[in-house]
């Protein structure tokens, strides 16, 4: 599978942050979302080339912020 400029989106923790640490390392770009500030701080601090942007899915603000920041990078590929 070719990854190389794709953005994927996914999580900051668990098996979710290990398919990002596995796209990072085909070449993906990566965007990491969640609640937790912290876990994707230390998601961030770990893969430097991730994009992590805390946004609750049941807050519509959060909702447009996110969807803002994937239009910035071109969109998404694989969610």
């Amino acid at each position: 599978m070719q990854l190389k400029g794709k953005i994927v989106t996914g999580g900051a923790s668990g098996i979710d942050l290990e398919a990002a640490i596995q796209f990072l390392e085909l070449g993906a770009k990566v965007i990491v979302t969640g609640r937790n500030q912290e876990r994707l701080d230390a998601a961030k601090s770990l893969l430097p080339n991730l994009n992590a942007i805390k946004s609750d899915v049941s807050n519509q603000d959060d909702v447009n912020l996110l969807f803002n920041a994937i239009s910035e990078l071109s969109g998404f590929d694989i969610l």
